[in-house]
């Protein structure tokens, strides 16, 4: 999917990062998934297809965390853990 390559092409370099964790406020991870162009419109279309709510925090952080966990899987990011949050960088 060339949109999530586009995705994972921002983090190179360390320039961008997402920080989550059970102690991150959902509207924390929704603003800084804002920042990376194109997350939050893959984490929207992915919240619409289980049919909840878009406009969400809940959902949209969730489904964030999600992406970003398949980027990981998938080699296309690195994810740490420090202090119970977690991490994710290329």
């Amino acid at each position: 999917m060339p949109e999530l390559e586009a995705v994972s092409a921002q983090f190179v370099g360390g320039q961008v990062n997402v920080e989550v964790g059970d102690d991150v406020p959902a509207a924390q991870v929704v603003e800084h998934a804002g920042k990376i162009k194109g997350l939050l419109p893959i984490a929207e279309a992915l919240v619409r297809q289980v049919e909840a709510p878009a406009d969400s925090p809940l959902h949209l952080a969730s489904a964030v965390e999600f992406v970003l966990e398949a980027l990981h899987v998938h080699d296309k990011l690195s994810k740490f853990t420090f202090r119970e949050r977690t991490y994710y960088r290329k």
